[in-house]
């Protein structure tokens, strides 16, 4: 009988666990598609849904979008270093040298990181 509750224990973690990995993936394929229509701002909300879940890439890209913001996605993505740096920082965790290229190219080992454009 312990055992059998156990197991469903279990079970139910396992499906959560599949569940908000399938979420972080829906909501990274939303910020692709956005990103291949143009759509910033769009596109950073769904990469930001989906790095908060852990998934990695997303956490690279939301991140190299508010380092790079106005040069690259004009007024639409805003200027964060500090949230930038956060979201790489995860990334790198997980094992990403692009997150390690970009953090330091966001200056992260000379002290303080701002929130104004770089």
């Amino acid at each position: 009988m312990v055992c059998l509750k156990w197991r469903n224990v279990w079970i139910a973690i396992l499906a959560i666990t599949l569940s908000a990995f399938a979420f972080a993936e829906d909501a990274y394929d939303a910020g692709q598609a956005a990103a291949a229509e143009r759509r910033y701002d769009l596109a950073l909300a769904s990469f930001r849904e989906a790095a908060g879940q852990g998934h990695r890439q997303a956490q690279i890209i939301a991140g190299g979008m508010l380092l790079y913001c106005g040069r690259l996605y004009g007024g639409e993505v805003p200027c964060d270093r500090i949230e930038a740096v956060k979201w790489l920082k995860l990334a790198a965790a997980q094992g990403s040298e692009m997150a390690r290229h970009l953090l330091q190219h966001a200056g992260t080992d000379k002290g303080s990181v701002t929130r104004t454009a770089p």
